[in-house]
């Protein structure tokens, strides 16, 4: 059911988008966020719940996103919270964040 592309909204104030794929209980994929940041997810999905492990292209493995499955179908979306694995960047620490399904339309 992650197999897709989804809209972030990671708070404290970062939106971009996710493209993920899911085989059985592995999911990895790749993100794009406000303020240049990009780099891919790895992670997995558990009785509709998800760990992500964030690793950014410039920072390295950056933050740890929990969440769970909500709805279904083209309804699903993704709340959870986050936290950083580099305390040391200037960056927040932690926070909260959503993902909503992109469908596409033809």
């Amino acid at each position: 059911p992650l197999t897709g592309s989804w809209r972030l909204v990671v708070e404290p104030g970062q939106e971009g988008v996710a493209y993920l794929q899911q085989q059985g209980t592995l999911v990895a994929g790749t993100y794009s966020l406000s303020g240049g940041f990009s780099g891919s997810f790895r992670g997995t999905v558990v009785a509709r719940k998800i760990r992500l492990e964030r690793i950014d292209s410039q920072f390295g493995f950056a933050a740890i996103f929990y969440g769970r499955l909500v709805g279904r179908g083209e309804d699903a979306r993704i709340q959870g919270n986050w936290e950083a694995t580099q305390l040391a960047s200037g960056l927040p620490s932690l926070g909260k964040w959503t993902a909503t399904r992109i469908i596409d339309e033809e």
